[in-house]
């Protein structure tokens, strides 16, 4: 059982939820994540790749209190060359965060739909029972979403997976620019990059072009855009 001492008070007191789910990530779902492979910094797994790495982080919910609250597992995939591409700082460094991986999705929508809802934790809650769960969900739908976004073929085809959960994935309009260029797709990536600049974002669109090779006057061959221009 997990006991907290309180310096200010000069007793043992009871440890938080979140401190529950903490020992229940190192404990109980660790394990599962160290045999496949992934290395475990706090409540963030990753698993590193020369192509990509895998991200999983268990997310409490901001608002919830020391007795009572929920967490969820959101799923990342960074893609090192992309990233590189797009001048990410992160790609320097392993692991990245979440939020800043390449395609994000929360782990509740690839197992059903609706999507399993957060879990819920208090202090009676039976973490042991709850974080075979997480472990399970993570294993057997977590890693299938992982190797499907891994491999470059087919990283933007949402209509190859056979799990029922929604996808509502997270995915930088940039990285998809980077990605049809990495599958020899040019001319879908200057189709994009001519979209950004219809949309307002030639800027940005002039910026990516010139990382992946491609002429401005490409890009800018618009109404109201002359090449060359």
């Amino acid at each position: 059982m997990l006991m907290r001492y309180d310096a200010g008070e000069s007793r043992l007191s009871e440890p938080t939820v979140k401190e529950h789910v903490i020992d229940m990530i190192s404990n109980v779902v660790g394990p599962g994540m160290k045999a496949a492979g992934f290395r475990r910094n706090g409540r963030v797994f990753w698993r590193d790749e020369p192509d990509v790495c895998h991200v999983a982080h268990v997310q409490m919910n901001r608002w919830g209190t020391s007795q009572q609250s929920d967490f969820c597992v959101l799923l990342g995939v960074f893609w090192h060359k992309v990233e590189e591409l797009l001048e990410n700082p992160c790609a320097k460094k392993m692991p990245p965060p979440e939020y800043k991986c390449t395609i994000r999705i929360e782990l509740g929508r690839v197992v059903s739909t609706p999507p399993k809802p957060a879990w819920k934790v208090t202090q009676g809650s039976d973490y042991a029972a709850i974080g075979k769960d997480v472990l399970y969900h993570l294993l057997k739908h977590g890693m299938k979403w992982f190797e499907s976004r891994s491999v470059l073929s087919n990283v933007m085809d949402s209509k190859r997976y056979d799990w029922k959960g929604g996808m509502h994935e997270l995915a930088n309009a940039d990285a998809k620019v980077v990605f049809h260029m990495l599958r020899g797709e040019r001319d879908a990536a200057v189709a994009d990059l001519r979209r950004f600049v219809k949309n307002g974002h030639a800027e940005t669109a002039i910026k990516l072009a010139k990382r992946l090779k491609i002429a401005k006057s490409e890009i800018m061959a618009l109404d109201g855009h002359p090449a060359g221009e």
